[in-house]
Protein backbone atom coordinates (compact mmCIF):
# COMPACT_ATOMS: atom_id res chain seq x y z
CA UNK A 1 0.00 0.00 0.00
CA UNK A 2 1.27 3.61 -0.92
CA UNK A 3 0.66 6.53 1.37
CA UNK A 4 1.01 9.96 -0.09
CA UNK A 5 1.38 12.76 2.06
CA UNK A 6 1.46 16.84 0.49
CA UNK A 7 4.99 18.24 2.41
CA UNK A 8 4.16 21.02 4.82
CA UNK A 9 5.23 24.53 4.16
CA UNK A 10 7.62 24.12 7.08
CA UNK A 11 8.81 20.97 5.58
CA UNK A 12 9.16 22.61 1.83
CA UNK A 13 11.40 25.46 4.12
CA UNK A 14 13.81 22.42 4.80
CA UNK A 15 14.81 22.01 1.09
CA UNK A 16 14.02 18.18 1.11
CA UNK A 17 14.70 17.02 -2.78
CA UNK A 18 13.27 14.15 -4.16
CA UNK A 19 14.19 10.79 -4.11
CA UNK A 20 14.64 10.04 -7.79
CA UNK A 21 15.77 13.60 -9.19
CA UNK A 22 16.79 15.55 -6.86
CA UNK A 23 14.83 18.31 -7.37
CA UNK A 24 12.90 20.09 -4.33
CA UNK A 25 10.07 17.27 -2.88
CA UNK A 26 6.58 18.11 -2.38
CA UNK A 27 5.19 14.81 -1.07
CA UNK A 28 6.11 11.99 1.35
CA UNK A 29 5.69 8.75 -0.07
CA UNK A 30 5.25 5.65 2.59
CA UNK A 31 5.53 2.42 1.15
CA UNK A 32 6.41 -0.86 2.89
CA UNK A 33 7.42 1.20 5.78
CA UNK A 34 10.09 3.31 4.12
CA UNK A 35 9.95 6.68 3.50
CA UNK A 36 10.59 8.75 0.81
CA UNK A 37 10.47 12.35 -0.89
CA UNK A 38 9.00 13.04 -4.34
CA UNK A 39 8.36 15.94 -6.32
CA UNK A 40 5.01 16.24 -8.35
CA UNK A 41 6.83 14.75 -11.78
CA UNK A 42 8.03 11.83 -10.18
CA UNK A 43 5.22 10.92 -7.75
CA UNK A 44 3.71 7.14 -7.93
CA UNK A 45 0.10 6.88 -9.36
CA UNK A 46 -1.71 5.54 -6.58
CA UNK A 47 -3.22 2.02 -6.55
CA UNK A 48 -3.38 2.33 -10.53
CA UNK A 49 -1.38 0.08 -12.35
CA UNK A 50 0.98 0.47 -15.09
CA UNK A 51 -1.83 -0.42 -17.77
CA UNK A 52 -4.31 1.86 -16.23
CA UNK A 53 -1.98 4.56 -16.27
CA UNK A 54 -1.66 3.45 -19.71
CA UNK A 55 -4.78 3.38 -20.86
CA UNK A 56 -5.87 6.64 -18.96
CA UNK A 57 -3.13 7.91 -20.98
CA UNK A 58 -4.49 7.23 -24.60
CA UNK A 59 -1.59 4.80 -25.14
CA UNK A 60 -2.69 1.86 -25.65
CA UNK A 61 -4.74 1.19 -29.13
CA UNK A 62 -7.32 -1.62 -30.16
CA UNK A 63 -6.78 -3.55 -33.14
CA UNK A 64 -9.10 -6.35 -33.88
CA UNK A 65 -10.01 -6.17 -30.89
CA UNK A 66 -6.90 -6.50 -29.22
CA UNK A 67 -5.07 -4.30 -27.33
CA UNK A 68 -1.48 -2.81 -27.90
CA UNK A 69 0.52 -0.48 -26.23
CA UNK A 70 2.23 2.40 -28.02
CA UNK A 71 6.13 2.90 -27.41
CA UNK A 72 5.63 7.10 -26.86
CA UNK A 73 3.27 5.83 -23.61
CA UNK A 74 5.54 2.95 -22.70
CA UNK A 75 8.41 5.41 -22.43
CA UNK A 76 6.32 7.90 -20.49
CA UNK A 77 5.81 5.36 -17.67
CA UNK A 78 8.92 4.41 -17.45
CA UNK A 79 10.40 7.55 -16.80
CA UNK A 80 7.40 7.85 -14.24
CA UNK A 81 8.44 4.64 -12.97
CA UNK A 82 12.54 5.20 -12.00
CA UNK A 83 14.15 4.73 -15.67
CA UNK A 84 17.59 6.45 -16.04
CA UNK A 85 18.84 5.66 -19.05
CA UNK A 86 18.16 3.22 -21.86
CA UNK A 87 20.79 2.26 -24.48
CA UNK A 88 21.10 0.01 -27.94
CA UNK A 89 23.71 -1.46 -29.82
CA UNK A 90 23.52 -3.14 -33.42
CA UNK A 91 24.05 -6.74 -33.13
CA UNK A 92 23.90 -7.74 -36.50
CA UNK A 93 23.15 -5.44 -39.53
CA UNK A 94 22.75 -6.38 -43.70
CA UNK A 95 22.16 -3.80 -45.47
CA UNK A 96 21.56 -5.91 -48.93
CA UNK A 97 19.14 -7.41 -47.30
CA UNK A 98 18.02 -4.61 -45.06
CA UNK A 99 17.45 -6.23 -41.57
CA UNK A 100 19.02 -5.62 -38.37
CA UNK A 101 18.48 -6.69 -34.89
CA UNK A 102 19.44 -4.11 -31.60
CA UNK A 103 20.02 -4.78 -28.14
CA UNK A 104 18.32 -3.07 -25.75
CA UNK A 105 19.72 -2.02 -22.31
CA UNK A 106 16.62 -0.46 -19.68
CA UNK A 107 18.62 0.44 -16.11
CA UNK A 108 16.23 1.93 -13.48
CA UNK A 109 15.48 2.06 -9.87
CA UNK A 110 14.01 -0.90 -11.02
CA UNK A 111 17.11 -2.98 -12.00
CA UNK A 112 18.60 -3.25 -15.33
CA UNK A 113 16.69 -5.39 -18.42
CA UNK A 114 17.94 -6.22 -21.61
CA UNK A 115 16.01 -7.27 -25.39
CA UNK A 116 16.19 -7.49 -28.78
CA UNK A 117 14.64 -6.20 -31.43
CA UNK A 118 14.61 -6.92 -35.02
CA UNK A 119 13.59 -5.96 -38.53
CA UNK A 120 13.54 -7.21 -42.25
CA UNK A 121 11.18 -6.63 -45.33
CA UNK A 122 9.01 -9.16 -44.11
CA UNK A 123 8.22 -8.32 -40.75
CA UNK A 124 7.99 -4.24 -41.74
CA UNK A 125 5.91 -2.42 -43.18
CA UNK A 126 6.34 -1.00 -46.58
CA UNK A 127 6.14 2.55 -45.49
CA UNK A 128 9.08 2.08 -43.03
CA UNK A 129 11.53 -0.66 -44.92
CA UNK A 130 14.00 2.30 -45.46
CA UNK A 131 14.08 3.16 -41.86
CA UNK A 132 14.68 -0.80 -40.78
CA UNK A 133 17.95 0.10 -38.57
CA UNK A 134 15.74 2.44 -36.69
CA UNK A 135 12.37 -0.01 -36.67
CA UNK A 136 14.93 -2.69 -35.01
CA UNK A 137 16.03 0.14 -32.55
CA UNK A 138 12.78 0.87 -31.10
CA UNK A 139 11.50 -2.65 -31.52
CA UNK A 140 14.55 -4.01 -28.80
CA UNK A 141 13.59 -0.50 -26.83
CA UNK A 142 9.97 -1.05 -26.61
CA UNK A 143 10.63 -4.99 -25.23
CA UNK A 144 13.19 -3.62 -23.05
CA UNK A 145 10.96 -1.12 -21.10
CA UNK A 146 8.14 -3.66 -21.19
CA UNK A 147 10.67 -6.01 -19.30
CA UNK A 148 11.50 -2.81 -16.92
CA UNK A 149 7.41 -2.13 -16.21
CA UNK A 150 6.50 -5.62 -15.88
CA UNK A 151 3.90 -5.46 -18.72
CA UNK A 152 3.33 -8.36 -21.52
CA UNK A 153 1.44 -6.25 -23.79
CA UNK A 154 2.68 -6.17 -26.76
CA UNK A 155 3.80 -3.01 -28.28
CA UNK A 156 2.24 -1.90 -31.61
CA UNK A 157 5.30 -1.17 -32.96
CA UNK A 158 6.64 -4.66 -32.72
CA UNK A 159 3.71 -6.06 -34.91
CA UNK A 160 4.01 -6.67 -38.20
CA UNK A 161 2.68 -5.09 -41.32
CA UNK A 162 -1.39 -5.35 -40.99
Amino acid sequence: MIIINKLSAIDTQLAVTCSKCNVLATHTVHVSGKKYYSCDRCLPEERQSITDTLRANNHIINLKGKEFVLFSGLLDVAHRNGLQSLESEIVHIDYDNMTCVHRATATGTRGTFIAHGDSCPSNTGKMVQTAFIRMSETRAYARCIRLFLGTGMCSFEELPPQ
